[in-house]
């Protein structure tokens, strides 16, 4: 799973939000959109995932960092989830199974 492909489509997105690089004002502000779009899209989705505690955004550098880390693993594994429930059906699959490859929801 790659975070910024799959927040486009899931969240419909018309680019990635710019939370790794860049101006920390700039990364600071998509990172707290990136974070909320995860606490109130998620549990609106099938399959439905309540988020009640997210790590804050933080203000340093080091603890955007760490937040954004944690961010992306929640997004990652809500992507293997979607992936579960829905199958080929409602996901993009890039690659060969046996060898490896990218899944990225599709609607």
């Amino acid at each position: 799973v790659y975070p910024h492909a799959a927040s486009i489509r899931l969240f419909n997105l018309p680019q990635i939000l710019k939370y790794k690089k860049g101006p920390k004002a700039t990364r600071l502000q998509a990172l707290t959109e990136y974070r909320q779009l995860l606490a109130t899209q998620l549990n609106t989705r099938r399959p439905n995932l309540t988020l009640k505690h997210l790590p804050p955004t933080g203000q340093t550098l080091t603890e955007m960092k760490a937040c954004e880390d944690q961010l992306d693993a929640v997004l990652c594994a809500y992507i293997a989830a979607h992936y579960w429930y829905w199958g080929a059906a409602r996901n993009n699959i890039l690659g060969h199974p046996p060898t490896g490859f990218i899944v990225n929801p599709s609607f």
